[in-house]
């Protein structure tokens, strides 16, 4: 594997992180996941994939795979694996993150 490779691997990790970051957490999104908590409610099953990083990434990860499997080259077989690492190491980067990830509703 070329370092090219190598490095558009990384990345697309970390964009895979990042999107996640977005979707879960970030203030930018605050007010789609309270009009989808408030219309769900928030022991709903909707509130718990868009507050679970392990959930939204692999969802990211299994539906961007095949674009970077075509940019590198590499065969489609590899999808899954691809797929499956980017997703846990989300996953694993979301437990070292201390911020708090529980969404408020607050009344209004």
């Amino acid at each position: 594997m070329d370092g090219l490779t190598l490095l558009i691997l990384t990345l697309y990790v970390l964009a895979v992180m990042r999107a996640t970051r977005l979707i879960n957490a970030d203030t930018i999104l605050d007010t789609p996941r309270i009009y989808l908590l408030r219309r769900f409610g928030p022991e709903s099953t909707l509130a718990y994939f868009i507050s679970c990083p392990w959930c939204v990434s692999i969802w990211i990860a299994g539906i961007t795979a095949p674009f970077v499997l075509w940019a590198v080259g590499l065969p489609l077989w590899v999808w899954p694996l691809l797929a499956l690492s980017a997703s846990h190491l989300t996953g694993l980067a979301a437990q070292l993150d201390d911020s708090d990830m529980e969404i408020e509703i607050e009344d209004a």
